[in-house]
C-alpha cells in the first residue's frame, strides 16, 4: 500500500513537470503580435519629437560672466548650441545657449537674455 501511494505521487508529479514544459505555439502563418508593422505613424497635435523632454534646472550662476551650470537626470543633455528658455514658477524668465564644457550630468550655458536664479527651470 505504502509503495503504491509513492509511485501515485511520483506519477502525479512527473504529470505536472511535463505539462509545465509544454510549449504554446501560434498556428503557422499567424503573425506575432511584437512584429513591426509597415503602418506610417499617425500625426498628431501633441506629438513627442526627440529632445522635447530635455528639462534641466540652473544649479549655478555666474551674473557678472553672464553664463550658468546646468544639471540634467542622467542621459538627457542637451546638444551644445541648443538654446533652452529659463522658466520660474512656469513663467519664461531668461533665455539660455548651451556653451559647454559637459560633464557628467553638468553643462554650462550661456545667459542670452532676462534673468537666471538657482533653481530655475530649463527647456526648449
Amino acid at each position: 500500500m505504502k509503495s503504491l501511494r509513492s509511485l501515485l505521487i511520483i506519477s502525479a508529479a512527473v504529470a505536472l513537470a511535463a505539462g509545465c514544459k509544454t510549449k504554446h505555439s501560434s498556428p503557422p502563418g499567424a503573425k506575432d503580435a511584437t512584429a513591426a508593422t509597415n503602418a506610417p505613424p499617425v500625426a498628431s497635435a501633441h506629438q513627442v519629437t526627440p529632445g522635447s523632454e530635455i528639462r534641466g534646472e540652473i544649479s549655478r550662476v555666474n551674473a557678472a560672466a553672464r553664463f550658468v551650470v546646468l544639471g540634467f537626470p542622467v542621459g538627457v543633455m542637451p546638444s551644445k548650441g541648443s538654446v533652452l528658455g529659463v522658466f520660474r514658477q512656469g513663467v519664461k524668465v531668461g533665455e539660455i545657449m548651451v556653451s559647454g564644457p559637459q560633464r557628467d550630468t553638468f553643462t554650462v550655458a550661456d545667459i542670452l537674455k532676462g534673468e537666471c536664479r538657482v533653481g530655475d527651470e530649463t527647456h526648449p
